[in-house]
């Protein structure tokens, strides 16, 4: 017997998205460095333009293939620290006047690396990214 069914999710209305360049946190760590918080004022401002929105920040660690396969301490190890990096900008838009029931986190670990084999610096630097969605329900 095959059963058949049809999920209709309701479409989300993705207003903006934003890749919170220069936003760096202590290595291994989930704690931002002091010249980071003027992304988050930023932030703070932009969001502050879409009043009920949903706000969804995703945190993103670099975890090169190259080194070869995570156990599983390190996977437990990368996805509590890219939800910790998420947490840090949702708990600064709490603390400044954002709902928190408007505040969703992410931690994606290493799944969605911009540069799965991060060679340089660079691309490393760019796989480890906090990103934030603002979407109108």
């Amino acid at each position: 017997d095959t059963i058949t069914a049809q999920v209709l999710l309701k479409p989300r209305n993705l207003l903006e998205r934003i890749n919170l360049d220069n936003l760096y946190f202590r290595d291994d760590d989930s704690v931002l460095t002091d010249n980071s918080m003027i992304v988050l004022e930023n932030l703070l401002d932009k969001v502050r333009q879409y009043p009920g929105s949903t706000i969804e920040i995703t945190g993103h660690v670099n975890m090169p293939y190259t080194v070869g396969a995570m156990t599983p301490f390190t996977e437990r190890y990368m996805q509590q620290l890219s939800e910790g990096r998420a947490r840090t900008v949702g708990y600064y838009l709490a603390e400044n006047g954002i709902p928190g029931k408007q505040i969703r986190c992410i931690g994606m670990s290493n799944r969605k690396m911009l540069f799965p084999y991060g060679g340089t610096m660079a691309e490393q630097r760019q796989n480890m990214r906090v990103e934030v969605a603002i979407f109108k329900d």
